[in-house]
């Protein structure tokens, strides 16, 4: 089974679309004709995706991919109850709010260096517009084969606790090399594509984390939830970042200063890293596929059987 690649591949995507917009938007959106053609582009491609979409999508898949699912469809009673009931039990199920947390931390650091990433690229020194754009999208990009990469890993071993650990240790890491003023260039642009590939990867694997922990409530009620927390988080985020943005703090005795934003979005980072270390749940869906699969009289594998079974840190 791939829950996470999948679900990562699809989570992620919408930076496709903000790649393409680096490359696409970079060059044509820098006059008002521009701009129009630019908005006719996207207009057509949306049309004609959203009728792709319409004669193609279906609710769900001819059989359960796997007996959680089979199990949980069986529970009608999980669909009955609207939005804001759902999100009230959902924020009550233990362990569910480190994933949250995790999830809304990711999107708004992930969201705010996209929005910045002009500003903190000529602030390093990079003039040529051609270039911002490439390295923006190199971001972009860096998130998708990150969460594909990494929620993988997180698929095959159920490593959901350690990967996303690393995931918040490395980005903080990776910040340092933003917050001086004075960096060299190549290393600006190592630390931003190496940033994208860890903290973009957080929100697929704790989306799928926070639907283990929470099994059999609805998966699309709990990634509403977490995107709704993470947009409404970045959309008051942004506007702080900007403000920190003006804010010059000097460092004593040098005559370089630090990028305030990007300090806070560090502090994010380990407030995130913190609090999630304190994640202490069963995987209950792989707990069930596990059994089921151990017992089934056909050959079924379902990876990361073993640390669901054998090794509590992997569960918890």
């Amino acid at each position: 089974m791939t829950y996470v690649d999948s679900h990562g591949s699809a989570i992620n995507f919408n930076q496709v679309g903000i790649a393409t917009a680096f490359l696409v938007g970079g060059s044509m959106a820098s006059s008002a004709e521009g701009l129009s053609s630019y908005f006719s582009v996207i207009a057509i491609s949306a049309a004609v995706l959203a009728t792709g979409a319409f004669f193609q999508f279906r609710e769900r898949p001819p059989t359960p991919p796997s007996e959680s699912a089979a199990a949980r469809l069986a529970q009608s009673e999980y669909d009955v109850d609207n939005f804001l009931v759902t999100a009230r039990k959902l924020l009550a199920t233990p362990g569910f709010l480190p994933p949250l947390c995790a999830f809304v931390a990711s999107i708004g650091v992930s969201n705010v260096v996209s929005a910045f990433i002009e500003e903190t690229l000529r602030e390093a020194g990079f003039v040529s517009q051609g270039t911002i754009d490439v390295v923006g999208a190199g971001f972009q990009a860096a998130i998708v084969i990150g969460g594909i990469v990494l929620g993988g890993l997180v698929d095959r071993t159920k490593q959901y606790k350690q990967v996303t650990l690393f995931c918040f240790a490395g980005s903080i890491f990776l910040l340092l090399p933003l917050v001086p003023s004075d960096m060299p260039k190549p290393l600006v642009v190592i630390a931003l594509l190496g940033l994208g590939a860890l903290i973009g990867p957080v929100q697929p694997i704790n989306a799928e984390l926070a639907v283990e922990v929470a099994y059999p409530a609805d998966e699309n009620s709990i990634e509403a939830l977490q995107q709704l927390c993470g947009n409404l988080f970045s959309a008051l985020l942004v506007p702080v970042a900007e403000l920190a943005a003006h804010s010059e703090l000097k460092v004593p005795g040098q005559d370089s200063s630090l990028h305030a934003d990007t300090v806070l979005l560090g502090l994010i980072a380990l407030g995130a890293l913190g609090y999630f270390s304190t994640f202490d749940a069963a995987l209950k869906r792989s707990a069930l596929d596990c059994e089921a699969a151990a017992t089934a009289d056909d050959d079924i594998e379902v990876s990361g059987c073993d640390a669901v079974f054998l090794d509590d840190s992997n569960v918890k």
